[in-house]
């Protein structure tokens, strides 16, 4: 029996299927077979009227440019927006886009969508159709140019280890000149007010920044052949550890507070807790924000001192760097 999900894609209309005038088009020109290739004719004449204008560059998502070569374009550079999914094939598919001829800016849904989770919660905003999660650290771990590396450090969309739809992530037998970039979006359907906006960009934004102009010592050279799993042993995941330490470190006594100084609503992480020997630890993604916790069901709040944990409690919650604003509450089970 047909359930509310059920979608009949034969009902699906295609970019200007429709279209009485696109439909007399391909009918009329020789050259012209159907829908596809009206696009890649839409895209070059788009590329005449952008060189035209004196614009020497034509962006645009690999969507529209699968069938197409940068040197088929009128400008004189040519880019794409690649958003494959690493987990996925993206790991192979980056690499092809230069050697077509495309400046290729790595802008992969599994680590630079911002409008995804940042952490699996279901009190958190965010869609997971690429990923359940994406915070901070997980940005800062990425490896944009050998993206195979990330099979190593990081997980799929279910939690598990990234293996390529079935194999290891290995790096492909490619020649490597370099991406132009890396890019992340954050796609607003979803967003209502600018605190929204703030909270799903800030603080991934700056460790987006820190990946984009800095390669640290943890990145590997894209060397073909290469597997990359998470006990292959050839990142170094403690100075990747370390690395993300000193990041972190960073943010909560310095970056933060200038995020706050600024007037932007940066989302304030969730604490984390755990027992120990009869004592309630509480810690922060990023050291130096103030915790509380409370003991009557919310109603009322007490500074966490780490010298002196408390025996146990209902919620617990951390403060902004300046103090005035409350990340989300959640419960000590």
């Amino acid at each position: 029996t047909p359930w509310k999900g059920d979608i009949d894609q034969s009902q699906f209309d295609f970019p200007w299927e429709q279209s009485p005038s696109c439909q007399a088009l391909i009918a009329s020109d020789p050259n012209l077979n159907n829908l596809n290739d009206l696009t890649e004719r839409f895209v070059v004449r788009l590329s005449e009227i952008v060189n035209n204008a004196g614009i020497p560059a034509l962006y645009a998502y690999q969507d529209i440019l699968r069938t197409l070569n940068g040197n088929q374009l009128a400008t004189q550079r040519a880019g794409v927006g690649f958003w494959e999914m690493v987990w996925d094939q993206g790991y192979r598919n980056a690499y092809d886009w230069p050697d077509r001829g495309f400046e290729t800016v790595i802008a992969v849904p599994d680590f630079l969508y911002f409008d995804f989770p940042q952490e699996i919660d279901p009190k958190e905003r965010g869609y997971y159709w690429a990923t359940r999660f994406t915070d901070t650290q997980k940005v800062f771990s990425f490896a944009p140019e050998n993206l195979a590396q990330n099979g190593t450090t990081s997980v799929n969309r279910e939690g598990g280890s990234i293996d390529g739809s079935g194999n290891p992530l290995t790096t492909p037998d490619v020649n490597y000149t370099g991406f132009a970039g890396m890019q992340g979006q954050l796609w607003s359907e979803t967003i209502r007010t600018s605190e929204q906006f703030d909270s799903m960009t800030f603080p991934r934004l700056l460790a987006l920044a820190e990946r984009a102009w800095f390669r640290a010592p943890w990145e590997q050279d894209v060397t073909p052949g290469t597997t990359y799993t998470p006990t292959s042993g050839n990142v170094d995941t403690g100075a990747l550890a370390a690395d993300w330490n000193r990041f972190a470190n960073a943010l909560g006594q310095k970056e933060l507070a200038k995020l706050d100084a600024a007037g932007v609503q940066y989302r304030i992480p969730t604490v984390g807790a755990k027992g120990i020997g009869g004592e309630l630890i509480l810690n922060t993604p990023y050291p130096g924000l103030a915790i509380e916790y409370s003991i009557d069901g919310g109603a009322s709040y007490i500074p966490y001192d780490a010298q002196n944990p408390p025996a146990g409690a209902d919620f617990v919650r951390a403060r902004s760097a300046n103090g005035a604003r409350v990340g989300r509450a959640t419960p000590v089970d």
